[in-house]
């Protein structure tokens, strides 16, 4: 069974509210990202800040984090930390076009490569649609904290990833129009 760790921490700047209970579907956004991930993923793990708005959480994990918000890759290492699966799914509360379909995509894609990683027809990554090894992530993402590093990036440069283009996969909400 492949974990998720999906990061609901940002400032939602660019949004103007948080994301996490931004109405899609029907439902709160992070809602349809977790009742998505529930078919293909356990545990289900919710990186947040304690003060965080979000809607109920029934069978998932929620891990606080720091009220520093250090950013994306710190809240990344503490829902590595969670978890004791090999393989984790990660995304944000931001992108309602996760599936079931998306995680087995990118499992299969990994292969024997450290991470799987959805990346747009341009061939930017989104980081927040990935399978990783756990292991192999949390080591790299360790030593890029260790290095005073705060992006995703800095982390998934130290493995060996695979790119699978997937438009979808690589949307997400950030702005009132998107």
């Amino acid at each position: 069974m492949i974990s998720a760790i999906v990061l609901a921490g940002g400032r939602s700047t660019r949004m103007g509210r948080p994301k996490a209970l931004l109405p899609f579907a029907g439902k709160p956004l992070l809602t349809h990202v977790l009742d998505a991930l529930r078919v293909a993923c356990r545990p289900l793990v919710v990186v947040a800040p304690e003060d965080a708005p979000l809607p109920p959480l029934a069978d998932v994990l929620r891990v606080h984090d720091p009220p520093e918000r250090e950013g994306p890759l710190r809240a990344f290492a503490l829902g590595l930390a969670a978890v004791s699966t090999r393989e984790v799914f990660l995304t944000g509360c931001d992108n309602p076009w996760v599936s079931a379909g998306l995680v087995a995509l990118l499992g299969g894609a990994r292969g024997t490569a450290d991470a799987a990683v959805a990346a747009d027809a341009d061939g930017r990554h989104n980081w927040l649609a990935s399978v990783v090894d756990r292991e192999r992530a949390q080591a790299a993402a360790e030593a890029a904290l260790a290095e005073g590093q705060r992006s995703l990036r800095a982390c998934f440069a130290r493995l060996r990833v695979e790119t699978l283009v997937d438009t979808d996969a690589c949307r997400d909400l950030d702005t009132p129009t998107a």
